[in-house]
């Protein structure tokens, strides 16, 4: 409990110093479908690197495997030389999960961060990993004051997820309690512009 307490009190600060970061990537820095992103596109922004959440970017909470569009995504992008490195950054590293990548995607590199997010450790670890400067990252996060907070925090380029992959029929609390932390998310960010 005390590490929740302390990673809560941190991203609290954090959001309230990087509060424009995270306004500006509410703003500028988000799309709705992962799928909608082209190698192409990403090596022509400076992109080599992709760094992936995994819950709510490339499937509802708890799967195993990346949702079907998804997939044919990750196809696409790991036949890409555009892409030249592609990680799996997640909070909840499960064996199973990791198996099904090694086995249909072993060139996404699954990787378990030091600290969760938002301490920005998994990707400054991901950069020195990869050889590139944070600028060549890009990571893809669902969270504002998780993964897009690590990411302005890192110096890392973000997208926003703003319409995550859920599945409410087949686990309504776990979803729940994530669109409620989003939601809250948001409020927060909100309140942040009021009194500044």
């Amino acid at each position: 409990m005390s590490h929740l307490l302390k990673r809560s009190f941190y991203a609290l600060q954090q959001a309230w110093s990087y509060r424009h970061c995270l306004q500006q990537a509410q703003q500028n820095r988000q799309c709705a479908d992962i799928s909608t992103l082209l190698p192409q596109d990403l090596q022509q922004q400076g992109i080599s690197v992709l760094v992936l959440d995994f819950d709510g970017v490339l499937a509802s909470h708890g799967e195993i495997a990346p949702a079907p569009a998804v997939q044919s995504w990750l196809k696409q992008c790991t036949a890409s030389t555009d892409i030249q490195q592609i990680y799996l950054l997640t909070n909840k590293p499960m064996s199973a999960r990791f198996a099904w990548f090694e086995q249909h995607f072993p060139q996404v590199q699954c990787f378990i961060s030091p600290s969760k997010k938002p301490y920005p450790d998994g990707l400054l670890a991901i950069a020195k990993q990869s050889g590139q400067p944070v600028e060549k990252l890009l990571l893809v996060d669902d969270r504002l004051l998780t993964g897009v907070l690590a990411a302005c925090i890192a110096k890392v380029p973000v997208l926003w997820l703003n319409q995550p992959l859920t599945n409410f029929r087949k686990r309504p609390l776990q979803e729940s309690f994530f669109m409620l932390l989003r939601k809250m998310d948001k409020l927060l960010l909100g309140l942040f512009k009021v009194f500044h």
